[in-house]
């Protein structure tokens, strides 16, 4: 009899135990992670790079989902916090939008005011995401946003900053990636930078083979976004995979997959806090 007693004490005690960890991770999921922002910094090298870009900085930031991932008072803080950052360029890497961001103008060219707090000499550029162009009203509220945010929109295209071209792709969805288009014969000693909003595209083995960028800076995969203590559950490594967050090298090229900043399906991140993500870069 004392011994099932004993028994029965010890799994009300488990039960007791399991039972505040579950709550306490809801309470991390859904109340607490999903605004947490953190500033993740990182270092890439490359052999390749000019030696005026060593020791210059990026900011990169991706997949906001204005609305329901990103509140108004959400927005301002974290553009509050890219402002206190002095990198040499900033990099969006799309999903601004999603088609539950409100029809709202005057919230759209707030937000694009908060993110262009953060200011940088070399520019800022940004690619569209698979949610911004999958209807005519979306691409017009992303542009919106990055008109009033000061950001040079790049689809299948590139320009030179300071020696090194800086390249953006088309996603695949509902856009049309073309990545001859995007960095045009003629230029192949140039350490390339490419933007592209799905880092499985942007490590394809087309881009790769014809362009051979040296660094490809992707969103797209949240992290995971809801992770078991930091690992992606194995359906993101089937439908997103491999590259789901961090820097990964292939061949000559590395590719950096950031985490992102708001949500999508489930206003809920675990073990995957929002970021921006400034990049040192180094020989």
């Amino acid at each position: 009899m004392e011994g099932r007693t004993r028994m029965k004490r010890i799994l009300l005690g488990v039960a007791a135990v399991l039972t505040v960890a579950l709550l306490a991770a809801l309470v991390d999921a859904f109340l607490y992670e999903p605004t947490a922002f953190v500033a993740n910094r990182v270092t890439l090298h490359s052999a390749r790079l000019p030696d005026s870009w060593v020791g210059r900085t990026i900011l990169v930031f991706s997949d906001t989902h204005l609305g329901f991932g990103m509140t108004t008072k959400d927005v301002q803080r974290f553009g509050d916090l890219m402002k206190t950052e002095t990198p040499d360029l900033v990099l969006f890497l799309g999903d601004c939008v999603d088609a539950t961001t409100p029809d709202d103008e005057a919230f759209l060219e707030a937000a694009g005011k908060a993110f262009g707090q953060v200011r940088a000499p070399l520019g800022k550029y940004a690619v569209i995401g698979n949610h911004d162009d999958r209807r005519d009203e979306e691409l017009g509220k992303f542009r919106t946003v990055m008109d009033a945010a000061g950001f040079t929109v790049l689809d299948n295209r590139s320009v030179p900053v300071d020696g090194i071209l800086l390249g953006g792709l088309a996603e695949s969805y509902s856009g049309d990636p073309d990545i001859q288009a995007t960095f045009p014969s003629g230029n192949d000693g140039m350490f390339k930078i490419l933007l592209a909003h799905q880092p499985r595209l942007g490590m394809s083995a087309q881009v790769l083979s014809y362009a051979a960028p040296d660094l490809v800076f992707s969103g797209h995969t949240h992290g995971g976004q809801i992770t078991f203590f930091g690992l992606p559950v194995p359906v993101y490594g089937t439908l997103l995979g491999p590259y789901i967050s961090g820097a990964c090298t292939k061949g000559s090229t590395t590719v950096f997959v950031t985490k992102g900043v708001g949500d999508y399906g489930v206003k809920a991140r675990f073990y995957c806090r929002p970021e921006y993500v400034v990049v040192t870069l180094e020989k």
